[in-house]
């Protein structure tokens, strides 16, 4: 590109090198820029050089910067007390020898390429010390604690080894004591300086919060832990669990204290998991500012960056909203992303973002602001407005990893990422915070309190002596390993995650053997126990037997004496039987007799019904009745025995109740005298209803009385003997059937008595054949015990010993499980020799530490399962010790596994393993990757992805993090812009 750029300035064209014709580019000046080289900048050309008219910008003159920096500091004094008001002229004084000192003697090099400082650092410090208001620093000590901190903040935490970090504590020791006559032991606690802040004070709204120190750590800690909480407790954030430890907690105050000044920027720089991310947006999250990020997908290019750029822009410059725009160097997917940042952070603009009409639409957004500050409504103005408002609200917070030539080429391609950000060096975690981050996640498994400290501190070595073995290794062998924090989590975790497994499983195991054992021990107690009962309920059976037999006698006893009177009572019964039908025979003799004469006797009474006074009077009204009247009369009288006149019946039928008393006539009654002599006139032709009818209605009605009682009469007289023999008849029969009841209710005592002996019998038989069966299933349990007692004797033993093994081996599992899942956390990269001196290194602490293990316990020994082995060994895997350790790996990890296969057996072993769960196989290189990938994840099936080189997409970020978090009950995990649901099935395996 120089060298182009030097043929133009030379010759005002290019060769176009399809048309082979030149281009004139005319009336163009070209204004270039260029560090000083040294620190990775190089120099360029004399060709290139003598084309420009060169300016060298010199740094300012001491006195210079001291009048600029000590106006501004004695400035801000002067409302102060006047005890404090000298310590401006010294603390410029001080900070400017500080800068010297540090540029140098810590110069940049390829390992320490941000070890640049300018002006920008001088003006931090002041920056931060002009926070300090009089109410809050009364006293000379307390302000220069403030320039302490300030001084700490810009310079030191930069710093990247412990070297360079006593050399610069040195020179600010030496400073405070020439300028200030006080050391720094005596300003702070230790010499360890405090944090400042201002968000622990709560103020009213109108008001600035302080900028105070926060002496208090443990509240200072509370207030970060309550802010983690509400953090995870807003929906749609995803949870962070964090531990707060001091290294923590004073990086948040940093991040803090970065965002919050004005166009402050921050540049984090630390390897992977070392909390920069998670801090950022807790920070953010206390100083109520929005994290932006972007999401990569999979085609993510500048174009898309770049309409992220334009929604971060309306927030900040359209919307208001205080805005952290966090942005980690794995989404640097093209060097022009820096670009673009770079020049956010120099000039807040980024070239060529936005078309003439969306630049027409930002001015105007803000018109009614650029008129409100009284500046001109012109289109440059406009801008310049949009564009400072940007900066005012938008901090960019850079997450980078010293890992790798990345950090070094961006500082030296970026210059802006250095320059316009303050930076702060994640070390890696002291010993004390790497205990106190498994003390909190050893706090939910149970261990036992006095052994949580000898386990952190075998955590905290194992990290140690691993970063150790990795240097040897890379100098041995060339083959880099990079330890992080993450590691140290997945120590942790997977620690309290296999302690639990194993517990429970060596739990169940000794469980399965104590109750083998117990039924053993049950079994031979009542074998003894069986055969008294199988003697006792011989004797019960034996009886109950006997008892069936003399009940069976008395049984048959009273069946003879039933079977007698049962003879009897038929016999009886069969001559009542011929009784009953002879009585019923007479009896329907006489009532068929009757039953003649009853039609005429009913036809009789009811004429006589019918006739009323009216009808008498009629008949009494004959002075003289006629023949057939008179005739009818006498036989009414005959039969009433009366005179058979005409004067006495004229008489009787002046008598209201003449009609009712032949109603009620007793026909019964009559002797043969009356019906004798009522015969001389029934006989007579005359005495015919119908005859007499014609005559007298009356008469009639009264001539069928006396036919039919003559009839019933007659006919009664015959009846009569029969009724007297059906009464005798029946009187005997009577007299039978009791004395048939009788039998009948004492054959049925007899056969209550016969029927409840024999419901005893049919009792004490089943009560006998019960016995019976117990009696036969006691002897088969006994039998069944006794082989059982002779059977296993031999094994009690061997089982005996297998539960001391198991009780001793669950005792041992927290010392057995820190070497295990410290094996499964570092020693993947690792080869054969170091692994096994890592494993005795670790060994040896544990046993130094007085924590139950196993003599020699290896992820071999603890985890592995030989019939699980096998297995694997059936889908192709070596069985050889490391081959069989990296499985164990791979299955047992809390993180997906990313295999170095160069002969590609795990990835035949993968395929093997999970044929039967229909493994997905993918390639980077797929169209279709990502949406493979989604439909694995919800589905639950296996993913394997093949032949990946030494940079992954971006895109897979949140599943290699198992980003999942729960919403409305459904687990999920952001995959770009989409919501995928999340299956616990789902595995990754990357070759």
């Amino acid at each position: 590109p120089l060298e182009l750029l030097r043929q133009w300035m030379q010759y005002s064209f290019w060769y176009d090198l399809k048309k082979q014709t030149q281009k004139f580019v005319k009336d163009a000046q070209l204004v270039a820029c260029m560090g000083h080289p040294g620190g990775g900048r190089t120099t360029i050309s004399p060709r290139t050089l003598h084309c420009f008219h060169v300016l060298n910008m010199t740094f300012p003159a001491e006195a210079q910067i001291k009048r600029i920096f000590g106006s501004l500091i004695n400035s801000h004094l002067t409302s102060f007390d006047e005890e404090i008001k000298p310590v401006g002229d010294l603390l410029t004084s001080a900070t400017y020898e500080i800068y010297t000192r540090l540029v140098a003697e810590l110069l940049p090099t390829p390992d320490k390429p941000h070890y640049t400082f300018n002006l920008r650092d001088i003006s931090r410090v002041f920056q931060g010390v002009l926070q300090a208001q009089r109410a809050f620093y009364d006293t000379r000590d307390s302000l220069i604690r403030l320039w302490v901190h300030e001084c700490c903040r810009v310079f030191c935490d930069r710093l990247t080894t412990q070297t360079d970090s006593e050399l610069f504590m040195g020179v600010l020791n030496e400073k405070l004591t020439s300028a200030f006559s006080v050391p720094l032991k005596s300003l702070f606690k230790e010499g360890q300086v405090t944090q400042f802040g201002d968000f622990l004070r709560t103020v009213a709204d109108d008001k600035v919060p302080p900028y105070e120190e926060l002496a208090d750590f443990g509240k200072l800690k509370s207030f970060c832990e309550e802010k983690l909480d509400d953090y995870n407790m807003e929906p749609g954030m995803q949870r962070m669990e964090l531990v707060l430890f001091t290294d923590a907690v004073a990086h948040v105050c940093r991040i803090k204290r970065i965002i919050c000044l004005p166009r402050g920027n921050a540049l984090l720089v630390g390897v992977g998991g070392s909390g920069r991310q998670s801090l950022t947006r807790l920070a953010s999250y206390i100083s109520e500012y929005k994290v932006f990020t972007i999401e990569v997908v999979r085609g993510y290019k500048s174009e898309l960056f770049r309409e992220d750029l334009k929604k971060l822009y309306e927030m900040t410059g359209v919307n208001g909203q205080d805005t952290v725009f966090l942005f980690n160097d794995t989404q640097v997917i093209d060097n022009s992303f820096l670009e673009d940042i770079n020049g956010m952070l120099t000039s807040g603009e980024v070239p060529g973002l936005y078309a003439p009409d969306e630049m027409s639409n930002l001015r105007e957004s803000v018109r009614a602001d650029v008129k409100a500050a009284g500046l001109p409504e012109l289109a440059d103005t406009m801008w310049s407005f949009f564009i400072e408002k940007v900066r005012s609200h938008m901090h960019i917070v850079l997450c980078m990893s010293p890992i790798g030539e990345n950090f070094r080429n961006y500082v030296r391609m970026f210059p802006a990422l250095v320059s316009c950000t303050t930076i702060d060096w994640f070390s890696d975690w002291p010993a004390d915070a790497l205990k106190e981050v498994a003390a909190k996640f050893l706090e939910e498994v149970r261990i036992g309190d006095d052994q949580v400290d000898n386990v952190s501190s075998v955590f905290a070595q194992a990290q140690t002596s691993v970063l150790v073995e990795s240097k040897s290794m890379l100098a041995r062998l060339g083959r880099p390993n990079y330890v992080t924090p993450t590691n140290y989590l997945e120590l942790v975790k997977g620690y309290c995650k296999l302690l639990g497994e194993k517990r429970k499983s060596v739990g169940e195991q000794a469980s399965k053997l104590k109750n083998g054992l117990q039924k053993l021990s049950d079994t031979a107690a009542q074998v003894g126990e069986m055969s008294v009962e199988l003697e006792q309920k011989k004797k019960v059976v034996a009886k109950a037997q006997t008892e069936c037999e003399e009940m069976l006698v008395v049984i048959v006893q009273e069946k003879r004496v039933v079977d007698e009177q049962q003879k009897q009572v038929n016999i009886e019964s069969e001559k009542i039987s011929k009784d009953e039908i002879e009585c019923k025979a007479i009896a329907d003799e006489a009532q068929a007799d009757l039953d003649k004469a009853l039609p005429a006797l009913e036809a009789a009474q009811k004429a006589l019904e019918l006739l009323n006074k009216k009808d008498m009077a009629e008949v009494k009204a004959y002075a003289k009745p006629p023949p057939a009247v008179q005739m009818v009369l006498e036989g009414v009288m005959i039969l009433r025995k009366s005179d058979p006149t005409w004067a006495e019946a004229k008489k009787q039928l002046g008598d209201p109740n003449f009609l009712l008393q032949l109603v009620t006539f007793d026909k019964d009654g009559l002797t043969d005298n009356v019906l004798n002599k009522v015969s001389k006139y029934t006989k007579m032709a005359a005495f015919d209803p119908e005859e007499v009818g014609q005559v007298s209605r009356a008469a009639k009605s009264l001539c069928m009385w006396v036919r039919a009682m003559d009839t019933y009469a007659r006919v009664a007289k015959t009846v009569e003997p029969k009724k007297a023999k059906l009464k005798e008849a029946t009187a005997q029969l009577a007299e039978s059937q009791e004395m048939l009841k009788g039998k009948q209710n004492e054959l049925k005592k007899v056969e209550e008595r016969v029927k409840e002996l024999k419901r005893k019998l049919d009792a004490t038989q089943s009560k006998a054949r019960e016995l019976e069966e117990q009696e036969r299933d006691t002897q088969k349990k006994l039998e069944r015990a006794a082989k059982l007692v002779g059977g296993l004797g031999s094994e009690k033993t061997r089982w005996e010993a297998l539960c001391l093994t198991l009780d001793q081996g669950q005792t041992n599992l927290v010392g057995n499980m820190i070497v295990c899942s410290g094996a499964i956390a570092y020693q993947g990269p690792f080869t054969a020799p170091y692994r096994a001196k890592l494993n005795a290194a670790w060994v040896d602490k544990v046993k130094t530490l007085g924590i139950a293990s196993d003599a020699l316990p290896t992820v071999g020994n603890v985890l592995g399962d030989p019939v699980t082995i096998r297995e694997w060994g059936i889908c192709g895997l070596p069985l050889d010790t490391l081959s069989v350790e990296n499985a164990i790996f791979v299955t047992r990890s809390r993180r997906w596994p990313l295999m170095i296969d160069p002969q590609g057996q795990a990835n035949r072993w993968v395929k093997n393993l999970e044929k039967s769960n229909k493994l997905r196989l993918i390639k980077l290189t797929q169209s279709d990757m990502l949406r493979a990938l989604e439909q694995s994840i919800r589905v639950g099936v296996p993913v394997l992805l093949e032949n990946v080189p030494e940079t992954l997409d971006p895109a897979l970020d949140p599943v290699l993090l198992k980003q999942t978090y729960k919403s409305q009950g459904r687990l999920l995990i952001r995959l770009g812009d989409t919501d995928v649901d999340y299956s616990e099935d789902f595995r990754f395996y990357i070759t």
